[in-house]
């Protein structure tokens, strides 16, 4: 039960803590010069797939195989990397690299 203002301003600090602690964390910084390149596109090419035969194989929309492959998407959950992975015949090392910019 709130009985003063001290209570009031405890309330806001402790909200605002919590608030704080429920944002998402991005620690990652990127190197500087580099940049990570997603190639699924190229590897399906390689592999001679259409966007449509590899959204088939791997139960997904060719829309959001399509999203993938121009980096529309922020992150890639672990379980559609494997499965890019193991339509693909490869590993995680092949379809992400990291590149040095000019």
């Amino acid at each position: 039960m709130i009985r003063n203002s001290d209570d009031i301003i405890l309330l806001v600090y402790l909200l605002r803590v919590i608030i704080e602690m429920s944002k998402p964390k991005d620690n990652s910084e990127p190197i500087k010069g580099t940049k990570m390149i997603f190639r699924l596109k190229e590897i399906r090419t390689m592999r001679d797939l259409t966007q449509f035969e590899l959204a088939v194989k791997i139960n997904m929309s060719p829309t959001n195989l399509q999203r993938y492959e121009q980096g529309k998407v922020r992150s890639i959950p672990f379980e559609v990397l494997e499965s890019f992975c193991d339509a693909l015949d490869c590993e995680p090392g092949d379809l992400i690299v990291r590149v040095k910019l000019e």
